[in-house]
């Protein structure tokens, strides 16, 4: 059941960065066209969608290896979303007032 849960989110990290990433549809940024505009937004959505699609492929993978390995992957995983968080927050200045 975990496994199946885990594998959810993270189908549904993947599809949004997809939909950030290809149809360039914002709406899932907090704040968008209300606080900011982006300069380039062609070039914001490929990052955060490609960003969104990397912490659903984590998402997966932690689902699929915390069974059989445990405290090891989970680890792991919490250290590479806590790095694609980072990243996302390095991205996101990407704007103007």
């Amino acid at each position: 059941m975990q496994i199946l849960i885990g594998c959810l989110i993270g189908v549904c990290f993947l599809s949004m960065g997809y939909v950030v990433w290809i149809k360039k549809a914002f709406h899932f940024l907090a704040g968008f066209q209300t606080l900011w505009i982006p300069i380039n937004p062609e070039r914001l959505s490929k990052r955060i969608g490609m960003l969104l699609m990397v912490l659903g492929g984590i998402a997966i993978l932690t689902a699929i290896f915390t069974i059989p390995f445990g405290e090891v992957v989970e680890t792991i995983s919490s250290v590479c979303a806590f790095m694609t968080i980072l990243c996302i927050f390095i991205v996101s200045p990407n704007y103007k007032k």
